[in-house]
C-alpha cells in the first residue's frame, strides 16, 4: 500500500498540518467583520467564507511545502529529520504538491467571490495571486534577509485582506 501511516506522517509533518488552523482564524476574523457591517447577508456569502477559508488553508499549506523545497540544502545539515531530507517524500511530489495547493487556493478563491454575491466578485482572486505571490517571495529567500519579518507581516496582512474582500462594498460606507 504506497499510502502507509507513515508515509501519511510524512506529509502531515511536511504540510505543517496543525499550524493551517492559524490561516483559517485570518478568514474568521473577515466573517466576523461581515457579519457586524452586513445587516443582511447576501445569500451565500457564509458559505463563500467556507470556501474562502479552504482557499487560504490551501494556500498556507502550499507555503509550508515551499518553505521546505526552498530549505532543502540547509535542512540536509541542520535538520536531516524533516520529511524531504529525509526522502521520506521526495523533492519532485513536494514541488508537485505545491504547485497544486497554490492552483487549488486560486480556484477556491475565484469560486468565493463567485458564490458571495449575484455578480462576481473578483477580489478574492486578486488577493489569492498577491498572497502566492508574497508566500514565495517570503519562502525563496527574504525570510534570510532583514525583510524577512516585514515580508512575513505582508503575508498575515494579504490574508486578513483576503478574508475583507468578501465584506459588501456597500456595507463598509460610512455616513459623513
Amino acid at each position: 500500500n504506497p499510502m502507509t501511516r507513515d508515509r501519511l506522517l510524512a506529509f502531515a509533518q511536511l504540510l505543517r498540518l496543525p499550524n493551517v488552523f492559524t490561516a483559517f482564524a485570518d478568514i474568521l476574523l473577515g466573517a466576523c467583520v461581515a457579519a457586524a457591517v452586513v445587516p443582511s447577508a447576501p445569500r451565500g456569502l457564509w458559505a463563500a467564507y467556507l470556501v474562502l477559508a479552504l482557499a487560504s488553508g490551501a494556500i498556507y499549506l502550499a507555503g509550508m511545502v515551499w518553505n521546505d523545497v526552498f530549505d532543502l540544502a540547509e535542512d540536509k545539515n541542520a535538520r536531516a529529520f524533516r520529511p524531504l531530507p529525509s526522502g521520506r517524500v521526495r523533492v519532485g511530489t513536494a514541488v508537485a504538491l505545491g504547485v497544486l495547493l497554490f492552483a487549488a487556493g486560486v480556484a477556491l478563491a475565484a469560486a468565493a467571490g463567485a458564490i458571495a454575491s449575484p455578480e462576481w466578485n473578483h477580489e478574492p482572486l486578486v488577493f489569492a495571486l498577491g498572497l502566492v505571490a508574497a508566500v514565495l517571495i517570503y519562502d525563496g529567500g527574504a525570510k534570510r534577509t532583514p525583510f524577512g519579518p516585514v515580508a512575513m507581516a505582508a503575508c498575515r496582512f494579504l490574508n486578513v485582506l483576503f478574508a475583507l474582500s468578501l465584506v459588501p462594498e456597500a456595507a463598509l460606507d460610512v455616513d459623513t
